[in-house]
Formats: C-alpha cells, sequence, structure tokens
C-alpha cells in the first residue's frame, strides 16, 4: 500500500504561488475540473474508522481511491491505494451493490507542479476557496517546498476537503444540487 504525505495550507491568492513556482523551475500540466464523489454505509462506516472512498472524476477520467486512517505527524498521512475505473456509473453501481452510496460531492478546479521529486496542486474548492497542497515522499521533502515557497508562517490544515466541506454544510440547507451536481 501507497502512504500519502501531504500539507495544506489555505491562501489567499492562487496566481502568486503559480507565478512562484514557476520562478523556481515548477512546469504546471493543464487545469482540470474534479468531481470528487464520496461513498460510506448508511451507518457512517468509513466515517468512524477514519478510512473514505472517494470516485474522482475528469474530463477524460475516473478514478478509485481508498484512504486509511490518519496517522500521527505534522502533515496529513495516511494508506492510499487509487485504481482507474471504466466509468463512474459502473464504479457507483459497484459500490451501491456493496452497501455504499454516495455522501457527499465536492469540485475543484486542480492546476498541477511537480517540484523536487513532489506534486504542489493549486486548487480552487467548491464554497471553501484557494488551496495549495503539497504531496511528497517523505517530510523533509515537504518541508523543503514549504520553506522555498514562504508557508511557514501559515497554518497547515489536516482537515480533507470533505470534511471542511461537511463542517461547512452543517446546520445549512443548500440545494441538492450543491451536494450532488449533475454529471
Amino acid at each position: 500500500m501507497a502512504t500519502e504525505i501531504e500539507a495544506k495550507f489555505k491562501i489567499d491568492n492562487l496566481d502568486t504561488f503559480a507565478k512562484r513556482l514557476r520562478e523556481l523551475g515548477a512546469q504546471p500540466r493543464p487545469t482540470v475540473l474534479q468531481r470528487d464523489t464520496f461513498l460510506d454505509r448508511p451507518d457512517g462506516f468509513l466515517l468512524n474508522k477514519d478510512a473514505g472512498l472517494r470516485i474522482r472524476q475528469t474530463d477524460n477520467q475516473t478514478i478509485l481511491c481508498t484512504k486509511g486512517p490518519r496517522q500521527p505527524g505534522p502533515y496529513k498521512k495516511r494508506t492510499e491505494i487509487e485504481l482507474p475505473a471504466p466509468s463512474f456509473d459502473q464504479a457507483l453501481e459497484m459500490f451501491q451493490i456493496l452497501g455504499y452510496s454516495p455522501c457527499l460531492c465536492l469540485e475543484k478546479k486542480r492546476t498541477e507542479y511537480t517540484l523536487n521529486d513532489c506534486l504542489i496542486c493549486l486548487d480552487q474548492v467548491a464554497l471553501l476557496g484557494s488551496f495549495i497542497e503539497i504531496e511528497g515522499p517523505d517530510e523533509p521533502a515537504i518541508k523543503a517546498i514549504i520553506d522555498r515557497l514562504s508557508l511557514t508562517s501559515i497554518p497547515t490544515i489536516t482537515d480533507s476537503y470533505a470534511a471542511m466541506v461537511a463542517q461547512y454544510l452543517k446546520g445549512k440547507t443548500p440545494p441538492l444540487e450543491a451536494l450532488f451536481p449533475k454529471s
């Protein structure tokens, strides 16, 4: 199993960091729209285990992902398995047969950069705003990118986007299409 290690920061301006990343020699990949549909059983089985199950859609692919419980450390760290799926509908049907159903959907625009063995994502997340995520092979590699981007004075966020959207929506009654936009 792979281990995902990442640091996440709420930022005001994606353009500032895009410019800084290019100055450091990082090249952007094309910006993509990602729609993440999170699934769980009605009894909250995965939520209660601090685990997750997601179907991610982009323009040209569908990816299944499962994440294990968070591990201790200064950054978000957890096991992660990702697999391609033939289609969103087939993946959803498979999980529904197993008793899982959609519990939250979120959209984000993401531009990815690579620098020194790290993946840096500039994200614009619906309902939440702008973020930068730094994913790397280990904590020292991530810390080096944090230093190079002058992010040391900004608090690290260990919550997932799904947890932050769920918290944002708590006590609110959004229109259903805000939670489950049409494909």
